[in-house]
C-alpha cells in the first residue's frame, strides 16, 4: 500500500511528470522520447488542485522545442509541424510508453 500524506499517495505525486511524458509527442510523429525528471516532494500544499496535470506543461515544452528544431534545420516552423503531423491513415496512433524506475 502506498504511503498516504496530505491526501495523495506517494505514487500520485509523480502524476504530472508521468502524464507530461506520455502525451509529450502530441499530434506529431515522434518515434522516441527520453525524459529525465527530478521531483521535489514536500509536506506543503501546492495551493490548488491540477486536474489532469501534465498536458499544459507538455504542450508548451513540445511547441517550444519544435520551434528550436525548425530554426536549427532552417525550416519554417509551420512546415516543420506539417511534416511531422500524424496522418489520418496512421490512426489510431499509440501514446508513448512510459518506462521508469
Amino acid at each position: 500500500m502506498a504511503r498516504r500524506c496530505g491526501g495523495l499517495s506517494a505514487h500520485q505525486r509523480a502524476t504530472g511528470a508521468r502524464n507530461t511524458a506520455q502525451i509529450l509527442s502530441g499530434p506529431y510523429r515522434v518515434p522516441n522520447i527520453h525524459m529525465q525528471v527530478s521531483l521535489h516532494l514536500t509536506n506543503k500544499n501546492a495551493g490548488r488542485h491540477l486536474s489532469g496535470a501534465g498536458p499544459l506543461r507538455g504542450d508548451f515544452f513540445r511547441e517550444r522545442l519544435f520551434d528550436m528544431a525548425a530554426g536549427d534545420l532552417g525550416i519554417d516552423r509551420v512546415e516543420f509541424r506539417r511534416r511531422n503531423l500524424i496522418a489520418e491513415s496512421e490512426m489510431p496512433y499509440a501514446l508513448a510508453k512510459v518506462v521508469g524506475a
